[in-house]
């Protein structure tokens, strides 16, 4: 991801139970739980920096496609699209 979109990223620890933990945290605010103490960020486990040579290879075939897509485009569109 961040060779495709050109920015720094990170990655925090703790992502396999977010779901769980999200609404631990959200049941602790309600019944009053300090936002300081509830909200705090988890730790990064890794950071990734972009590629150049990646993001323009990349780069290449987001362009490619897109080109692509705007001819094919108008066959999806509603006026043009058949029931079965």
């Amino acid at each position: 991801i961040a060779d495709a979109l050109n920015v720094r990223t990170c990655q925090h620890g703790g992502g396999e139970t977010g779901a769980a933990l999200g609404a631990a945290r959200l049941g602790w605010l309600a019944v009053g739980g300090d936002p300081h103490a509830v909200l705090t960020k988890p730790p990064v486990r890794a950071e990734y920096a972009p590629d150049a040579g990646r993001h323009a290879r990349l780069r290449e075939r987001l362009d490619a496609f897109r080109a692509l897509y705007r001819h094919v485009r108008p066959l999806y569109e509603p006026s043009r699209a058949r029931l079965v």
